[in-house]
């Protein structure tokens, strides 16, 4: 039964556990659990995917609670099965936050496609970036803010800007990013090596991807060519199993760029 403090309780007998997930990563169940048997309780942090954290938590809470070991470690296990699916509706409810926030009413979907129709459409859109400040700079604007929309096309484009020192290479990228909705823009001061690699599945997907100066992107060049040009991203890593000296290799993908 979830707590207003975002706390699971789950009650087993005369065993009271309350369960905070600390991630919805699907490769790690880690948590905060609290076991209560009347007056005396044992509190830890552990992962629930690995044996050995689990017989510690076991150990340590059978002698504090006064409880058996082997009822805690059965309680654990049954554990991972309701917390799994409460990890599960939990992504689900994160998923549907984000798609209803980024949804549009009827009526900003026709003045959208009052806009689109409009003869004038270029013109609008220049008169806009002026507002923003960005003042003849046409041909610049028109070419920055197709490329920001190609985001919504199955292979969009990357976008370098390039100019000399203190020639409003920023002024325009802020400028670009007020035209992006908040849930569609993912903005970074600086990007690592690995960063692109180990982001979740799909999630750049029809977004825009803003790196602050070019030196920030320098360690992430290769990545970030690479996913312009195959619009994916793919990593083999190795890993050891449970079993002591096999080893086994992970693929971890990230799709669809920006």
């Amino acid at each position: 039964m979830p707590l207003p403090d975002g706390t699971l309780q789950i009650v087993l007998d005369n065993r009271e556990y309350r369960v905070r997930l600390t991630g919805v990563g699907l490769e790690k169940l880690k948590i905060n659990l609290r076991l209560n048997v009347g007056n005396l309780f044992h509190l830890d942090t552990l992962d629930l995917y690995q044996a050995r954290a689990r017989a510690n938590f076991a150990q340590i809470a059978a002698k504090h609670c006064r409880v058996n070991e082997s009822v805690i470690n059965a309680d654990l296990l049954s554990l991972i099965e309701t917390l799994e699916a409460e990890r599960l509706s939990m992504r689900k409810t994160s998923t549907n936050e984000a798609e209803s926030t980024a949804a549009m009413t009827e009526a900003e979907k026709r003045e959208a496609i009052a806009f689109l129709k409009d003869e004038k459409l270029c013109e609008r859109i220049v008169e806009d970036f002026r507002r923003c400040g960005l003042v003849g700079e046409r041909s610049t604007v028109l070419t920055a803010y197709l490329g920001s929309i190609s985001r919504k096309l199955t292979e969009p484009l990357a976008l370098l800007i390039v100019a000399r020192s203190g020639a409003g290479k920023s002024a325009l990228q802020d400028a670009l990013c007020a035209f992006v909705p908040p849930e569609e823009l993912v903005r970074v001061t600086r990007l690592t090596g690995q960063a692109l690699f180990y982001k979740d599945p799909y999630s750049l997907q029809r977004k825009m991807l803003v790196i602050a100066e070019d030196e920030g992107a320098m360690q992430a060049v290769y990545s970030l060519r690479t996913l312009a040009s195959d619009q994916r991203l793919s990593i083999a890593a190795t890993g050891r199993t449970r079993r002591p000296g096999n080893f086994r290799r992970n693929i971890t993908k990230s799709l669809d760029p920006l």
